[in-house]
């Protein structure tokens, strides 16, 4: 492909694991709906179940609940977002996400480190799950270049 100048423009070599910013996208509305679902249609007695028997409290239930309906969301505009042409808003997105899942790993791994008794695997796949997903949205945030937050053939009509 040829630039506005004539110069034809650099073209990475695409390899079989090069991920795309539209793949993460796609992963995490895949896995957040999911994930949503089921914080927020879980029955008390399976939630109960995780909590421990004196550990059950019906607000951190609705709690969960709520950030169920809040992982919904995510996943909904992480799936809407594919579609987006706008180099600048995907950037913008993808700053957000790296925000979001930063601090949330943060916050999960000093709940952890605060009381390491109440926080057994799920606790630590959580925080290492978010701490993955604000390294890949960094990835393409600070290590890619704007181009790439492009969807294919949104260069061209320009």
């Amino acid at each position: 492909a040829v630039d506005g100048t004539g110069v034809p423009r650099k073209r990475r070599k695409k390899t079989r694991f090069d991920l795309e910013f539209n793949d993460v996208l796609s992963m995490h509305a895949t896995g957040g709906a999911c994930f949503g679902v089921v914080l927020v249609v879980i029955p008390h007695r399976l939630f109960s179940s995780f909590a421990g028997a004196e550990g059950y409290s019906h607000l951190a239930h609705e709690i969960a609940r709520c950030y169920g309906a809040l992982t919904l969301a995510q996943s909904w505009l992480a799936f809407r977002t594919r579609a987006i042409s706008d180099a600048r808003v995907r950037r913008m997105l993808s700053e957000a996400y790296f925000v979001c899942y930063s601090v949330t790993g943060l916050a999960l791994a000093r709940a952890a480190w605060a009381a390491p008794r109440l926080h057994g695997l799920l606790g630590a796949l959580a925080c290492l799950l978010s701490f993955a997903l604000a390294a890949l949205y960094a990835y393409f945030r600070f290590v890619r270049k704007l181009k790439q937050f492009e969807l294919p053939g949104s260069l061209d009509s320009h």
